[in-house]
């Protein structure tokens, strides 16, 4: 990234998040190996922290002619405060684009899969049997 055009080092550019879109196409399709803990069989959105939320999404809203949902009150983690929010359909998953609140910094903030055979309790059992304990989430999680 050049710094002497005046962006940050730490941020995502426009161009590296589009990249870490084709990557996530990419693999999108591979197998998964049988003594895997989940098996991913989709990709239903990914979730990027930005500075200025109407500007990015009317920059991807110009780049890509697809279907686009706005959120007035969109929490992209359960302690994050509400903030406005857009959702860029892209196939059968999504482009969330959401607000960055100090001290985070502009950037990938999550992804979130489509597993098979999902069900929340033996998922939770298997981190749990592998060192990887799982995180409590809201009650309403499922």
């Amino acid at each position: 990234m050049d710094l002497a055009q005046g962006a940050r080092k730490d941020l995502v550019s426009r161009r590296h998040a589009l990249a870490l879109l084709g990557a996530a196409v990419a693999v999108r399709g591979a197998d998964a190996a049988q003594q895997a803990i989940a098996q991913p069989v989709s990709l239903d959105h990914v979730n990027i922290r930005v500075s200025n939320v109407a500007k990015t999404a009317e920059f991807y809203m110009g780049l890509f002619e697809t279907p686009v949902l706005r959120n007035a009150a969109l929490r992209a983690q359960p302690t994050s405060p509400p903030s406005e929010g857009f959702f860029l359909k892209f196939g059968d998953g999504y482009l969330a684009i959401s607000q960055a609140f100090a001290p985070d910094t502009p950037g990938l903030d999550h992804y979130s899969l489509g597993l098979r055979d999902y069900e929340k309790a033996k998922l939770e059992a298997k981190l749990r049997d592998n060192g990887t304990p799982a995180l409590a989430r809201s009650s309403t999680d499922v």
